[in-house]
């Protein structure tokens, strides 16, 4: 749930290093209809993304299931953004292709030139709660799927792996282990610098 804060905190770290690069920032649901309440007072900008409402409300117990989103700072282009993946079917094949055809014509509208993925955990590498039968039906590895697809530039950051609670330690070590294997695993840093935004929201 607290990607969003991650992404925003990400999100103003880069834009100190890169003052005239528009960092927009954003985060992945699934299953919410067009008239849901978690996407009460979102504006639609393409068929599954949103932009958060202008006003900001305090942080509080999650009555929307987009509290977060609520409670973030604003940011450029209507950030935080919210993808809303649209798949439903539970044949991964089908599910992938579902959202593909939706969430990649979205991600291309933006004009990004660098997508950076941000998963507080990991799940999106071991499959978590959510990908525990098939790590391919889970939201997170969807998403990173469909801008593999989009072609657009990206890089992927898992903060504190692990810390979500998602993936015992032997499986996380193991997928990590596993990325540095296929050369897919650049390095590592401190989360210490995004602290100081993180910690305000």
């Amino acid at each position: 749930g607290c990607d969003v804060f991650a992404a925003y905190a990400l999100a103003r770290q880069l834009a100190r290093s890169h003052p005239r690069a528009t960092m927009m920032f954003a985060n992945t649901k699934s299953k919410y209809r067009e008239s849901s309440k978690e996407l009460l007072g979102f504006s639609k900008v393409e068929d599954c993304l949103w932009s958060a409402p202008s006003e900001v409300v305090p942080l509080t117990c999650d009555k929307h299931g987009t509290t977060l989103e609520r409670s973030c700072p604003r940011g450029p282009e209507g950030s935080p953004l919210l993808f809303v993946l649209p798949g439903c079917d539970k044949d991964p094949v089908q599910l992938t292709q579902q959202n593909v055809n939706v969430v990649v014509p979205a991600l291309m509208s933006m004009n990004v030139d660098l997508v950076v993925g941000v998963d507080c955990g990991g799940d999106s590498i071991s499959g978590g709660v959510e990908g525990k039968q098939n790590i391919e039906a889970g939201r997170d590895w969807q998403m990173l799927n469909c801008i593999r697809v989009s072609g657009i530039p990206s890089v992927h950051v898992v903060l504190g792996p692990g810390c979500d609670g998602e993936t015992e330690e032997p499986m996380m070590r193991a997928c990590c282990a596993r990325l540095a294997a296929d050369g897919s695993l650049q390095g590592v840093f401190s989360v210490q610098p995004l602290f100081d935004d993180m910690v305000n929201l």
